[in-house]
């Protein structure tokens, strides 16, 4: 019946519904070589003369992760080819013939002739006193052809120091049913046989698998010895005919020997107080075995003997390679994980002196100036006041030289926080202050008595300046005594301003009173012969405003006009001297005293 089958789907195909598969295989992702690099071997055990025999299209890569087959990605190696154990499950015949010769150790464990065997074999050197790896099983035999002759199998041969078995190179066969000597092939686990380490994929069909069955995960192990080189030959086989695809699904990473070490890397710590807990992890006996950590330079204890070592100290910042050397039975393994110390927090204090003279309030916000992050402040400045504000402004209102101290708690991103205080010596230096001062005698004086007397008083200037109020100034400090003659009448503010060395002023004023006064003097004759002498008819006024001088021929025709106190009558009318005679003159103005206007006629005679 089953070579019926195959002439049937040789001649008409097999019918395939699209489906979405789950299992996923590429073959052409790596060489067998890097399947067994890259994808098969584990930590502590190397390979080497890497040899396959088989077609192209009977191993590859699976990706399992969204199926059932219990592995989540690895090496598949068929009889077919490995696409027809992509699922679902929906054909009654995936096979795939590829036209191999049998192979002796596969006769020999299935007892019958095999056929297209792919065989996938290599030497490798372990670390530990055990090998070990996982698998799955399955086959498009189930269950029709169980117990019929078609006994496709698999074999897991190995051979080396301490082996001794019936197959080639004195090998033996790890691929073994669970807790029995029986070889796996589809007569000694199925629905009938160690059924419960196996998985019905046709009732219901499978979606994600075609094999109409499959084992659960299964592990070969074998004992070896740490260092030596074995040989291992992974084989799969068609049993009894060329028909109907088996497969075998090796576990990624899962050669390995049993002694693997690992240590998973603790949580980063502050550098200051840090303690770090270590784990040995991985697969070894426990009781028979011997730890050797290393913890690297800048730690303390440098090394440790424990499984679980704990109050690591690490007294540098950064990543620090651990390695954890673990030994059982004279096999040694090796581990290195790295561990994070975050850094503390840091912060520096940059603060110019600040000089000036009282009351002077210094804003430590902008004066001083810290790197990285602030949380909190704590402030001396040096007088007896104290501020927990991270931008301080203080008032210093008394000479002296202050120092100032803070105590600040800096942060990071890390969170490791760290207490750093400064002390800044004489950061603030208050400067007396200058004194203006001065004497003005008198203070109250007639117009036609306007000198008045300065005395300096001042003190600590440096740079000085008297402003007696009437457009005029005296510059220098010190000057003892100094006259000023005020030019005419009115309150006259006279200001000293005085600046130290460091910029502080002080003003002082005093008010000077230059009190108008009326006074006049009016000649009745004058001579215009050329001599220097009384040769101007100019009336002599003092104190007055809005002042007019006129003067008139006896006919009433006016000659001359001024507003001026200080221009006269030359005796000339339009540039002509005018002749020897009586004139008359008229003034008019208001008494600055009194406040009043007057008017005053008279007569000047002009003579030649």
């Amino acid at each position: 019946m089953k070579k019926s089958l195959l002439v049937f789907i040789l001649i008409f195909g097999t019918l395939r519904l699209p489906v979405l598969a789950q299992l996923t295989v590429n073959n052409s992702m790596y060489t067998p070589a890097q399947l067994v690099q890259n994808i098969l071997l584990g930590n502590g055990v190397t390979a080497s003369n890497i040899v396959y025999s088989g077609m192209g299209n009977a191993i590859g890569f699976f990706n399992g992760a969204s199926s059932n087959i219990g592995l989540s990605s690895g090496l598949i190696l068929t009889t077919g080819d490995i696409q027809n154990a992509v699922g679902p499950n929906n054909s009654t015949f995936a096979s795939f013939i590829n036209n191999l010769s049998s192979d002796s150790d596969m006769d020999s464990l299935m007892h019958n002739y095999s056929i297209d065997a792919s065989i996938l074999e290599f030497d490798f050197v372990p670390s530990g006193d055990t090998v070990k790896f996982r698998y799955v099983f399955g086959s498009e035999e189930y269950m029709e052809f169980v117990n019929t002759f078609h006994n496709d199998a698999v074999g897991f041969f190995i051979s080396g120091p301490g082996i001794s078995g019936p197959y080639t190179n004195n090998s033996k066969n790890i691929a073994l049913v669970p807790g029995t000597t029986l070889p796996i092939t589809v007569d000694n686990i199925n629905a009938n046989l160690n059924s419960p380490l196996w998985f019905d994929n046709q009732l219901p069909p499978g979606q994600t698998i075609q094999y109409d069955g499959f084992t659960k995960v299964f592990e070969a192990v074998s004992e070896v010895q740490c260092g030596q080189t074995y040989h291992v030959k992974i084989a799969i086989a068609d049993g009894g005919d060329a028909i109907y695809d088996s497969g075998i699904f090796l576990e990624a990473g899962s050669f390995k020997p049993k002694v693997s070490v690992s240590f998973a890397s603790p949580t980063a710590q502050c550098l200051e107080g840090n303690s770090y807990s270590f784990s040995a992890g991985g697969t070894f006996g426990g009781a028979a075995s011997s730890y050797a950590w290393q913890f690297g330079p800048g730690s303390n204890p440098l090394m440790s003997n424990l499984k679980k070592p704990a109050g690591v100290n690490f007294m540098m910042p950064g990543l620090h390679s651990v390695t954890l050397t673990v030994s059982e039975n004279g096999c040694t393994q090796n581990f290195v994980n790295n561990v994070m110390v975050n850094p503390m927090a840091h912060t520096s204090f940059t603060m110019g002196t600040q000089e000036s003279c009282p009351p002077f309030q210094v804003d430590f916000g902008k004066a001083v100036h810290f790197s990285g992050n602030i949380l909190s402040s704590a402030w001396t400045f040096g007088d007896g006041t104290t501020s927990n504000s991270l931008n301080p402004t203080h008032a210093y209102l008394s000479t002296g030289s202050y120092d100032v101290s803070v105590t600040v708690m800096a942060t990071n991103i890390f969170g490791c926080n760290k207490e750093y205080t400064f002390n800044k010596p004489s950061a603030v230096i208050m400067n007396e202050i200058p004194h203006a001062e001065f004497s003005a005698t008198p203070l109250v004086t007639s117009i036609f008595d306007p000198d008045i007397t300065f005395t300096d008083m001042s003190t600590n200037g440096v740079n000085c300046s008297l402003f007696y109020g009437d457009g005029s100034q005296l510059n220098g400090c010190n000057f003892g005594t100094a006259m000023h003659t005020y030019g005419r009448y009115g309150k006259f503010v006279a200001t000293q301003i005085l600046m130290n060395g460091i910029g502080c002023t002080d003003t002082f004023r005093l008010t000077i009173d230059i009190k108008p006064e009326y006074r006049s003097y009016i000649p009745d004759a004058f001579t215009v012969n050329g001599d220097g002498l009384n040769d101007v008819f100019l009336p002599k006024i003092m104190g007055v405003r809005n002042y007019n001088f006129m003067i008139f021929d006896k006919w009433g025709e006016e000659l001359f006009k001024t507003d001026l106190l200080d221009e006269g009558w030359d005796g000339k009318f339009n540039g002509e001297l005018c002749k020897e005679d009586v004139y008359v003159y008229k003034i008019s103005y208001i008494d600055e005293v009194d406040n009043q206007y007057y008017s005053r006629l008279g007569k000047i005679t002009l003579l030649r």
